[in-house]
């Protein structure tokens, strides 16, 4: 992290700015601005270095940290200088999330020294984070730290992180949700038992915590069943709700694409990330396949994470699941308990709260700098940009309203369907809206190989091809229309 927070350090002086390591602890959280101190309006960009961990044994178009260029039939395009094709893509890891956008806006600063497009009123911040994937945990401390309240101010913070909406239309979001998760264990015997010798008598953990699941939470309606659950939520305003009816419905298209059967309530999509969400992301019990074993299992947990809207504190919401479980008469404890407490009888449920990555934030779209921002990409595009009252998403953009009172307005470039966090991770070289080219100054050159292979760590080499390669915008999912389009 050390050498790649260097070699963004020297690209980013290169574009003239200063660059300054404003991190309190933790990885570097480099600090570019451009100078331009009597602007009248100061926007701060926030993008992450870093990137997800990649099992090497599960990507097939690539090795993680080999950046490949592909063609849509999946052959590999040689670096032959020649011209680049709307559908090709280009695997490895953090390619879209996020040192491709980090690379891309290098490109859009690079081009606007080339053609000398500039402006003493608006001055440009950016801010790199080296720790979002493992959830910023220094990044509070370090935007609260008295010595940066003056360095980090400004006007509006532009986070580039996410993909466009899966149309590929222009695409701007004004809220993310935060997450929180805990997990939930619950007791049988001291050990597991023989289900011949046992079964029909002995507690079954697994067969409790699958019960207790759906106490919380109805597994069809989707409705979540504990007390006060949704009244934390900030209902969105006349402006949000309005953006929110315009918004295409692409339900049909993601079910079909995810083979999905059937879905929790009557809500859209669109408005259902809206609301805070309850989700059983895992169960562990005893063993399954082939080495399950004929026992009664002694304990089984159940792990959660619940998705946070604007007004809903992780604190609280976590506290109203053990004021729940304690209705459903449980004795909620938070380390384990002895053997001795659980031969004592009665239900036990140990509560584990882990570490809240982030808080939820939320723009009103009816906001006089919202409705300037979706001007001005309205009128680069030639097209009505949409506009997302909350991704499903969390990013920590929450601290940056808490400690520096900046509100966001996210502008995301990748395409929709990028593997981000998995395997085979891309993006798409000519970008992922209809028009995304009109936003960028100049076109660059073919990509070189030869650069990419001096990059000073392989994990950015992806990012110094992105960085080569033109952005413009095509329908990134729907294949059918995008070929009616030809």
């Amino acid at each position: 992290m050390i050498r790649l927070s260097r070699s963004l350090q020297e690209r980013l002086e290169g574009l003239g700015f200063s660059v300054e390591n404003v991190a309190q602890e933790g990885p570097p959280l480099l600090l570019a601005t451009d100078g331009k101190e009597k602007a009248k309006r100061t926007i701060l960009f926030y993008a992450h270095y870093d990137g997800q961990n990649a099992d090497p044994a599960r990507w097939t178009m690539s090795a993680p940290f080999e950046p490949t260029l592909r063609a849509a039939d999946g052959t590999v395009v040689p670096n032959d200088g020649g011209p680049l094709e709307d559908d090709w893509r280009l695997y490895g890891r953090a390619v879209a999330d996020d040192k491709g956008p980090i690379a891309v806006l290098f490109h859009v600063l690079q081009g606007m020294r080339e053609l000398g497009i500039s402006s003493d009123d608006v001055a440009i911040k950016i801010v790199l984070d080296g720790e979002e994937e493992s959830g910023s945990p220094h990044l509070a401390r370090s935007l609260s730290a008295e010595i940066n309240r003056d360095k980090l101010a400004a006007d509006l913070l532009i986070p580039l992180d996410g993909p466009v909406f899966p149309t590929g239309d222009p695409t701007l979001y004004f809220g993310v949700r935060g997450i929180t998760t805990f997990d939930l264990t619950v007791f049988g015997a001291s050990t597991d038992l023989h289900s011949g010798h046992y079964g029909n008598w002995a507690p079954n953990a697994a067969q409790e915590i699958a019960w207790l699941v759906t106490q919380l939470k109805d597994p069809f309606s989707g409705k979540v069943l504990v007390d006060g659950f949704y009244d934390q939520r900030t209902p969105l305003g006349p402006g949000d709700l309005d953006a929110l009816e315009q918004v295409p419905e692409i339900d049909p298209m993601i079910r079909e694409r995810f083979s999905i059967p059937w879905v929790e309530g009557d809500r859209k999509l669109r408005e259902a990330i809206t609301w805070p969400s309850l989700n059983l992301r895992g169960l562990s019990s005893a063993d399954v396949g082939s080495g399950a074993r004929t026992v009664v299992p002694a304990r089984a947990t159940a792990a959660f994470d619940i998705r946070l809207v604007a007004g809903c504190r992780a604190e609280t919401m976590v506290d109203l699941v053990e004021k729940h479980l304690e209705k459903l008469g449980y004795r909620v404890v938070h380390e384990e308990p002895s053997a001795e407490e659980i031969a004592k009888g009665g239900k036990i449920v140990q509560i584990t709260r882990r570490k809240t990555s982030y808080g939820p934030t939320r723009t009103p779209i009816d906001w006089d700098i919202s409705q300037e921002l979706i001007d001005v990409v309205r009128k680069a595009t030639g097209e009505e940009p949409i506009a997302l009252p909350t991704v499903g998403g969390s990013v920590p953009l929450a601290v940056f309203e808490e400690h520096l009172s900046l509100k966001m307005i996210g502008l995301p470039i990748v395409n929709h369907d990028d593997n981000q966090h998995a395997p085979d991770e891309n993006v798409r070289p000519f970008g992922s809206s209809a028009s995304s080219d009109k936003l960028i100054p100049s076109r660059p050159p073919a990509f070189q190989f030869e650069e990419v292979l001096h990059a000073p760590d392989a994990a950015c080499r992806a990012g110094v091809i992105a960085g080569h390669l033109p952005i413009r915008s095509r329908d990134v999912v729907d294949r059918r229309r995008e070929h009616a389009h030809r």
